[in-house]
């Protein structure tokens, strides 16, 4: 996964998992390749669902966190200008998710 970018923050909430990554090629493709990485590495844990947000830069992960869980609008300022592809895997339903890349404030995980 190193050669795409690097993790960001991690964190649990409720048999969820929220990941944040620095996608330094950002694609769509390298995306879809992380995330089954992920798929695979959390499939015997007790997780739900895992989803990603893929930054188009390095950000602070409590920050992306933060904006998740408040819409900040303070925090909305420090993140302009990025771009986010958001991905999900629900692992009852084995649903994958990916969605086109969208300013952050517009691409928020749930």
């Amino acid at each position: 996964m190193e050669k795409f970018g690097s993790q960001l923050y991690i964190e649990g909430e409720k048999n969820s998992l929220f990941i944040y990554f620095h996608l330094q090629d950002f694609k769509i493709r390298n995306a879809s390749e992380i995330l089954k990485k992920y798929i695979e590495n959390f499939r015997e844990h007790d997780i739900e669902k895992i989803n990603i947000s893929f930054c188009s830069k390095g950000v602070p992960g409590e920050h992306l966190s933060a904006y998740r869980k408040t819409n900040n609008r303070a925090i909305a300022k420090i993140l302009k200008g990025v771009k986010c592809i958001s991905a999900c895997f629900q692992y009852k339903e084995n649903i994958t998710t990916i969605n086109r890349p969208k300013a952050l404030s517009r691409a928020r995980a749930n």
